[in-house]
């Protein structure tokens, strides 16, 4: 999943920002797999869990929207 997702990443424009940053696309990855792990033990419903990836997905691109 994780190689998956970071191949979604590198081929975006967050994969640009994530690198002037100094990280990789798989440590981009790494961090919202490891969200969604932690999100499905705790949220109730789909719904919650959906909305709270969001979020983390926002965080990761919020860099984007600086400009």
């Amino acid at each position: 999943f994780e190689a998956a997702l970071a191949g979604a990443i590198a081929d975006s424009p967050p994969d640009r920002v994530c690198t002037r940053a100094g990280l990789g696309a798989a440590e981009v990855a790494r961090v919202l797999h490891a969200a969604a792990r932690g999100f499905k033990q705790s949220c109730a419903s789909r719904e919650e869990f959906i909305q709270s990836m969001t979020v983390a997905a926002r965080m990761c691109c919020a860099p984007l929207h600086r400009r």
